[in-house]
C-alpha cells in the first residue's frame, strides 16, 4: 500500500512537467515541418560543433571552479566530476542534480550533505540573479516581452535578498548556533537532528565571511555565464545570414535560463527548445533554424555532461540505479 502511495506520489510530481514538455513540443510540431528541420541542421560543420562542445567543457570548468571556492574541502577534480553527475541526473529525474551533488559530496570528503546543500543554495542564488539581470539589462531594446518585466524583477530582488541573508547568517553563524546550543526546547528531535543540521548549513556557508574567496566564485561563476552567452552567440550565428548584436544573444540567454526554470521532464526536454524559439522569433528568426539549434545546443550539453558524469560515477564507484534509490529514499523522507 506504501509502495503504491509513493509511486502515486512520484507520478503526480511529475506530471505537470511532463505535461509542459508535452505542449511545448506540440506547439513546436504546428509551426515546424521535418524536412525544415532537418536542413537546418545538416548546415552545421564539424567544426561547428566541436566549437559548442569546447565552449560547453569550458563553461563547466568555470562551474566547478565557482562551487570550488564556495565549498571548502573539495578538489578542482571532485567539484567537476560531482557538477556533471549532478546534470547528468537531471537529465534523467527532474530537479535531481542538487540532491545528488549533496549525496556524492558527503561520501568523498568529510563535508555533510547539508554544508554542500547551504553552497548550492548559494550558487543557484547567484545564477537567478544573473539570469533576471541579462534579461532586464537587454529588455527595453525587447518591447514584445514585456509580460514577463515583473516576474524578473521579483526574481531578482528575491533572490538578490536572500544573497544578503545568507551572508548576514554566515557573518552571525556562531551567534547563532550558540542560541540553538543554549535553547531551553525540550524536544529531542530538534535537538538530536533538527539544530546539528542547521549548524552544518551555516558552517557550509562559511566561504560567505571571506569576501575574496566569494567574489572569486562569483567570478568564475559568471565565467560561466560568459561560455553560456558565447555558446548561444555562436549557435545564432550559425543560422542568421547577417551581423549578430551580442545583446540578442545576452537577452536569449536570460529569458532561456527563467524559461528552463519552470517544471517540465527530464533533461527539460520541449521546453528549452520551446523557449529558445520563442525568444528567437522576437527577433525575427525561422522557427525550423531556430529549433535546429537549439536542439544542437541541447544535445550537445546532454552528451558532454552523460560522458563526464558516468566517468565520474565509474571513477568514484557510484551507481545510477544506487543513486537513483538514494535520491527516492531522500524524497520519500521529505514527503512523508
Amino acid at each position: 500500500m506504501t509502495s503504491n502511495s509513493t509511486k502515486g506520489r512520484n507520478v503526480l510530481r511529475w506530471l505537470p512537467g511532463v505535461l509542459i514538455s508535452v505542449a511545448a513540443i506540440y506547439f513546436l510540431s504546428k509551426y515546424i515541418t521535418v524536412q525544415d528541420l532537418l536542413n537546418a541542421v545538416k548546415s552545421l560543420t564539424i567544426v561547428d560543433i566541436a566549437v559548442i562542445v569546447l565552449l560547453n567543457v569550458l563553461s563547466f570548468i568555470a562551474r566547478s571552479m565557482g562551487w570550488k571556492n564556495l565549498l571548502e574541502g573539495i578538489s578542482f577534480k571532485q567539484a567537476f566530476l560531482v557538477i556533471n553527475e549532478g546534470y547528468l541526473f537531471n537529465n534523467l529525474i527532474p530537479r535531481s542534480g542538487e540532491i545528488v551533488r549533496m549525496l556524492l559530496v558527503g561520501g568523498l570528503s568529510k563535508i555533510s550533505a547539508f554544508q554542500a546543500a547551504s553552497s548550492i543554495l548559494v550558487e543557484r542564488s547567484l545564477d537567478v540573479i544573473v539570469a533576471a539581470a541579462l534579461f532586464l539589462s537587454t529588455l527595453p531594446l525587447v518591447v514584445e516581452m514585456n509580460w514577463i518585466k515583473p516576474i524578473a524583477w521579483v526574481l531578482f530582488c528575491l533572490f538578490l535578498t536572500m544573497i544578503v541573508v545568507l551572508m548576514l547568517l554566515a557573518r552571525h553563524a556562531d551567534k547563532v548556533k550558540q542560541r540553538l546550543a543554549d535553547s531551553k526546547i525540550d524536544s529531542v528531535f530538534l535537538k538530536d537532528k533538527v539544530f546539528p543540521k542547521i549548524g552544518s548549513v551555516l558552517d557550509g556557508l562559511a566561504t560567505l565571511n571571506d569576501p575574496l574567496k566569494f567574489a572569486r566564485s562569483v567570478f568564475w561563476i559568471l565565467m560561466s555565464w560568459v561560455c553560456w552567452i558565447s555558446l548561444l552567440y555562436f549557435g545564432i550565428t550559425r543560422i542568421s545570414s547577417g551581423t549578430v548584436p551580442l545583446w540578442q544573444a545576452i537577452f536569449t540567454q536570460g529569458v532561456l535560463a527563467l524559461g528552463i526554470a519552470v517544471p517540465s521532464a527530464p533533461a527539460s526536454f520541449g521546453v528549452y527548445e520551446g523557449t529558445m524559439v520563442a525568444a528567437l522569433a522576437v527577433f525575427g528568426y525561422a522557427e525550423s533554424a531556430s529549433l535546429s539549434i537549439a536542439l544542437v545546443l541541447h544535445f550537445t550539453q546532454i552528451v558532454v555532461t552523460s560522458i563526464f558524469g558516468i566517468y565520474g560515477l565509474m571513477v568514484q564507484g557510484q551507481s545510477i540505479s544506487a543513486l537513483l534509490d538514494r535520491i527516492r529514499s531522500r524524497r520519500g523522507q521529505t514527503s512523508g
